[in-house]
């Protein structure tokens, strides 16, 4: 991270504080909302009237749309003096859920409720006709490393269904995301995915929780892309034998590869979730 300070103010409300982190689709900047006084995060983006740019500005437009306490919450946006689009956001302090992974493992109590709350912010931005395309533990923040606060964070590739703009995108970058937790029509570079590849990819990081490592992994990432591409069903239960029963079921129908298999909505994931930590609950399993 980059602590310089800078004396550079956004429209007169957002003085930005230095803590420049360089990201794929710009900088993120720490900064001083002027009117709240609450420290906030900028992202500066400055690809003029390339793909990357208009993904920047698609991700402002479904950030501003959406409001759910397990999103990341948008406060502006607007363009800088040399012209750079900008996103604001609430600052978060805390650790990703790769950072947690990397150190110690997540009990299956907080797994279940970490996919509860992950849950029910998809429920809201499919609701909205938007799809994350990209839901992994490095976009799943933890608060103050609370995982019950957890935040899904980074928008810059999701679609919204039936919308041109993004079928043009995804169609000029072919398969987008991260091959680790992609769906196969994801990885395959269908045009229309919808809500259940969030599923799948949930499932994949509820995979990663539970047994310690992603589901689908090669020896270079496109051998990644490969594997995730083939279609080809994941052992779940051969490679979940230590797990409770009822929660590799979960993952199988989560993980199937077969989309007529998979839950259809994150709905019925959130139904199934809930009753799952019922019985659980109920077996003194939690």
């Amino acid at each position: 991270m980059d602590d310089r300070e800078t004396s550079e103010e956004l429209d007169g409300r957002f003085r930005l504080k230095g803590g420049k982190v360089t990201g794929g689709m710009g900088a993120v900047h720490r900064a001083l909302d002027l009117v709240t006084g609450e420290k906030v995060a900028v992202k500066i983006s400055s690809s003029f009237g390339s793909q990357l740019g208009e993904r920047f500005m698609q991700e402002t437009a479904f950030l501003a749309e959406l409001a759910h306490p397990a999103i990341v919450r948008y406060i502006a946006h607007g363009r800088t003096r040399r012209g750079e689009h900008y996103l604001v956001m609430e600052w978060l302090e805390g650790e990703t859920l790769e950072d947690r992974l990397v150190v110690r493992s997540v009990s299956l109590a907080e797994t279940l409720h970490l996919a509860g709350r992950i849950g029910e912010a998809l429920a809201a931005a499919h609701g909205h006709g938007i799809i994350h395309r990209d839901i992994k533990p490095a976009n799943i923040f933890l608060p103050g490393r609370d995982i019950s606060r957890i935040k899904l964070l980074d928008f810059g590739v999701a679609r919204r269904l039936f919308d041109t703009v993004s079928l043009r995108l995804t169609q000029a970058g072919s398969a987008v995301g991260t091959p680790m937790y992609m769906s196969p029509e994801q990885a395959q570079g269908a045009l229309d995915v919808d809500a259940r590849t969030d599923i799948f990819s949930m499932g994949c990081v509820l995979f990663e929780c539970i047994t310690g490592a992603p589901p689908i992994w090669g020896e270079s990432a496109s051998g990644t892309l490969a594997k995730a591409s083939s279609g080809a069903e994941i052992d779940v239960v051969g490679r979940c034998r230590d797990v409770h029963p009822q929660v590799t079921s979960l993952l199988v129908r989560m993980l199937a590869c077969d989309l007529r298999q998979r839950l259809q909505s994150m709905d019925e994931v959130l139904v199934e979730l809930t009753n799952l930590t019922i019985r659980l609950r109920a077996a003194g399993v939690l």
